[in-house]
């Protein structure tokens, strides 16, 4: 063969292949059965790919086709145009693995039976009613991850019959008012990451759950929402929001979870929750909330989760949660709270978890859980806060207690009185602090836990004790100034009753800081002002 037939050859094959790659064979897999979600009968879904159009399928289409997944791993360009009738029997389409989708006049208008489309990822920029058959079914749309800036009138008007809509991820700034009632079936709508900076919802009788996160939204008043009776979920986070009227969610009486956290909220009025008498769970956290108004939460009556973490309140007062008697979970940590008024938490007879770690409170008094038994707290978070004293019956409502955290303080003395009445604690964090010794009447209250933290702080020795600690199963002792023979004394003790001490992230037990101080004597001194004459403290810090 010469050089020259060889080349020819060559040449032709190459654009052979090119044109077959241009004009790839649609292929589709073998029909499976998947249940049928709503009649729990079986129907065939069918996976094609290599498709750059429906139309490629105008050979294959069957009349028992009734879910249709196109994925193109090349993600090409993919054009719904010009479909056939034939594709009407279809009632499940999904095109977020097609490509970039273009859409003509004609749309989707052949898809008469259409239930659900996932057009979500299709670098779709506008959607229109005209896309739409007037009698369309069509009742879940996820239009989410696309380039859509408007939410028109138009196109609600054809898709009457929605239920759940994800527009989010898109860079929608306006939803276009109503004219007439439309979207009267929706229950579930996501715009969450768009661009909207107002929102106006006017009667969207079954709507359940709206989420409107990460939007450019100011505020929220009385002319945003209207007639969102049924609403049970309403979700909008990490916007610019720094005011909500009076009476904004009035509409919302069957609201049972709102979450606005992460917005710039700076002050609520009271009757900011008008109208939701059935909520159960409530998310302020992350905003910049200073101060907690009389009554803040008198509207609340059923409120069982209260999350006000991560805001900038200061102080606490005895109004602010008094009727809030559902109330199982309240979260206050990192916060700027210095001070807890009297009977702040008297009222909530039913709470479980109360979490105020990572404040600036310096003292706890007699009288902040009220002179009656809370008989259901039974997890409290004190922890890093500026604690340099508790008063000795600051715990004296809390007989029930089973998790008490009160580790980086600044805590120098324990009264037994504190402890005494907590017949069921289980864990105690007292690690961080500055305490030197602990009574032998405060380790006889404790007998019955089972997990003691006293890390980090100043101690030498450990009392003399008649608690035998018989539920004991887990330590942190590092980081104190041990004296060698108390140091052993105690491993000793912990190895053979087999109780877990050793953490191996810590760096005394991996050698780069020691675990005690050798002393002068080989017993171990239980006598603070001798242990103070060694300077043993100062030795350990030396290192």
């Amino acid at each position: 063969m010469s050089p020259h037939v060889f080349i020819l050859l060559l040449i032709l094959a190459i654009i052979r292949a090119h044109t077959a790659s241009l004009y790839t064979v649609p292929q589709c897999s073998n029909s499976k059965l998947v249940p049928h979600t709503q009649y729990g009968e079986y129907e065939k879904r069918v996976i094609c790919s290599g498709i750059q159009s429906l139309k490629d399928l105008s050979s294959l289409v069957k009349n028992d086709w009734k879910q249709l997944i196109i994925f193109n791993p090349e993600k090409q360009q993919f054009l719904i145009d010009d479909v056939q009738d034939i594709f009407s029997p279809l009632e499940h389409l999904d095109l977020s693995q097609a490509g970039q989708i273009s859409i003509d006049d004609t749309g989707f208008k052949a898809l008469t039976n259409m239930l659900t489309l996932n057009i979500s990822g299709c670098e779709i920029e506008s959607l229109k009613g005209s896309h739409f058959n007037t009698y369309n079914k069509l009742e879940n749309l996820d239009a989410s991850w696309n380039f859509l800036e408007e939410l028109s009138f138009d196109l609600k008007s054809k898709i009457l019959y929605l239920q759940s809509a994800n527009f989010s991820h898109n860079a929608i700034k306006s939803i276009e008012q109503d004219s007439w009632q439309v979207f009267q079936k929706l229950k579930y709508l996501h715009l969450d990451n768009n661009e909207l900076r107002t929102v106006n919802f006017y009667n969207y009788p079954q709507l359940q759950i709206l989420s409107l996160s990460d939007n450019q939204i100011v505020e929220l008043t009385t002319k945003s929402f209207d007639g969102l009776e049924s609403m049970q979920e309403f979700i909008m986070t990490r916007n610019p929001s720094n005011f909500i009227s009076s009476h904004t969610f009035r509409s919302m009486t069957q609201l049972r979870i709102l979450n606005i956290s992460a917005n710039s909220l700076e002050l609520l009025n009271a009757d900011v929750f008008f109208g939701l008498g059935r909520l159960l769970e409530l998310d302020l956290s992350s905003n910049n909330l200073q101060q907690l108004a009389d009554g803040q939460f008198k509207h609340l009556t059923k409120l069982m989760f209260l999350d006000l973490s991560r805001n900038s309140l200061s102080a606490l007062n005895s109004t602010a949660f008094k009727t809030l008697s559902s109330l199982r979970k309240l979260y206050l940590h990192e916060n700027d709270i210095k001070e807890v008024g009297p009977n702040t938490f008297a009222q909530l007879i039913t709470l479980d978890t109360l979490d105020l770690s990572q404040n600036a409170i310096e003292y706890l008094g007699a009288d902040i859980f009220g002179a009656s038994t809370l008989p259901r707290l039974k997890k409290l978070w004190l922890k890093s806060n500026n604690l340099k004293r508790l008063h000795p019956l600051a715990f004296a409502s809390l007989p029930f207690i089973q998790y008490l955290s009160l580790g980086n303080n600044e805590l120098t003395y324990l009264d037994v009185r504190m402890f005494a009445p907590m017949r069921r604690l289980d864990k105690i964090h007292l690690g961080n602090n500055l305490l030197e010794v602990i009574d032998p009447e405060v380790f006889d209250s404790l007998s019955d836990v089972g997990e003691l933290l006293i890390d980090n702080n100043r101690l030498s020795f450990l009392p003399d004790t008649n608690a035998t600690f018989p539920k004991l199963r887990k330590v942190a002792v590092e980081g104190n100034p041990w004296q060698c023979p108390c140091w052993d004394e105690l491993t000793r003790l912990l190895e053979e009753r087999q109780i877990e001490y050793v953490r191996e992230q810590s760096p005394y037990y991996s050698g780069k800081k020691p675990l005690c101080v050798v002393t002068p004597v080989e017993a171990c001194v239980k006598d603070l002002d001798i242990v103070r004459r060694y300077e043993i403290e100062e030795i350990f810090n030396r290192g």
